[in-house]
């Protein structure tokens, strides 16, 4: 009876010590194992930090798969691999995680918010969209959200649901926003005029003025609906007012007004136009030349070399109005005069060589453009 005790007793106190041999070791390689992962993913935080994103991939990777649960480095591979131009590998990894139960709301939100921009590089808008409406009523995400749908509705010509997210948020009172919040509603109208809805179209510019009255486009599409309905007049006021207005931008409607005035009759009234100009803005080389064109044509050269003289004595554009000149006395039949002009130009332009950059790309074009050909940007300062 004894003997069977002790045996029971021994046998229990075998089976306890191996049950601590066994915890010990499991609890020991689980610790050494997290260290592992601790270190891998601080080397993956420094290299991020440090701009170095290949080594920074390498310690997410390793870190992942010790830890098959650490949300965060799973983030943040997936969003250095859409940055490294890599969106789709970025889809695949993000979208992985959606799939995860019992995920907290911290993380689902920012699994959406990187997959919305995976798709966003990938150019999969649809998407986009969606994983961002999501969000749009994410506290810690909405703000960010709404500037980036803005960008996914430009760049997918939905100029009305932009203007409508970005009209009913707190950065509609910005003052870059009103200029947007104008080009949009000009979208719009060129839309509907497209569409053969002159009226409606009439309605959208004159909304985009509302936000931004120095909105070139607005003013060019507005009289260009009306002079297409035979509203020649309105038109010419339209052109005119901006002219007054904005004298510094005034060129922009110069051919408008000269045709609009030819076709009536009134070819007069676009000379005493510049003349108001340059009473405003006597350093307008714009308004300067096109008077200076408009005298030559009539064959006032005195009036004309004197406009010019009267410009280089204010140091305007001093090679414009050197080639100006150079017209002038070659239409004037000086030929002497005006190859001495020529030389002192040499091969520089004898135009106004007006260009229009892109403030995204730096992309130039001869004329005002919407949107920028090149990298598709909407136009934020013209």
């Amino acid at each position: 009876m004894e003997t069977a005790v002790n045996t029971q007793i021994l046998s229990a106190i075998f089976l306890l010590g191996a049950a601590a041999v066994v915890l010990y070791y499991f609890y020991h390689t689980k610790a050494e194992r997290n260290s592992g992962d601790s270190k891998s993913y601080l080397l993956a935080l420094k290299y991020i930090a440090e701009n170095d994103s290949r080594r920074a991939i390498e310690q997410l990777k390793e870190t992942v798969r010790a830890d098959t649960n650490n949300i965060d480095a799973y983030l943040k591979l997936g969003d250095i691999l859409r940055r490294e131009g890599l969106p789709n590998n970025a889809i695949r990894i993000h979208e992985d995680l959606t799939l995860r139960a019992k995920l907290n709301k911290e993380d689902e939100a920012k699994i959406w918010f990187s997959l919305g921009l995976d798709y966003r590089a990938a150019g999969k808008f649809d998407k986009a969209e969606s994983c961002f409406n999501r969000l749009k009523e994410n506290a810690d995400f909405s703000e960010r959200v709404i500037l980036i749908l803005i960008k996914v509705y430009e760049q997918t010509d939905q100029y009305d649901k932009a203007y409508d997210l970005l009209k009913e948020s707190r950065f509609a009172a910005e003052e870059e926003n009103k200029h947007r919040l104008a080009m949009f509603k000009v979208f719009s109208g060129k839309k509907l005029a497209d569409a053969g809805d002159d009226k409606a179209a009439r309605i959208a510019y004159k909304e985009a003025l509302k936000h931004n009255p120095a909105c070139i486009f607005a003013h060019l599409y507005l009289g260009d609906s009306y002079a297409k309905n035979e509203r020649v007049d309105d038109a010419l006021e339209i052109w005119v007012n901006f002219c007054q207005k904005f004298p510094e931008k005034s060129y922009l409607m110069f051919s408008r007004l000269e045709k609009a005035w030819f076709d009536k009759g009134q070819y007069n009234k676009i000379a005493e136009l510049y003349e108001s100009i340059l009473k405003a803005d006597p350093k307008n080389i714009h308004a300067l030349l096109a008077l200076s064109s408009i005298l030559r044509k009539k064959e006032e050269y005195s009036a004309a070399v004197s406009l010019v003289k009267e410009g280089m004595r204010q140091e305007i554009e001093i090679d414009k109005l050197t080639a100006e000149a150079a017209r002038i006395y070659w239409d004037e039949e000086k030929y002497k005069e005006a190859a001495e002009k020529a030389l002192l130009i040499m091969e520089k332009c004898i135009t106004s060589g007006i260009t229009f950059s892109c403030d995204e790309c730096a992309h130039q074009e001869a004329e005002p453009f919407l949107k920028c050909p090149e990298c598709g940007a909407v136009n934020k300062t013209v």
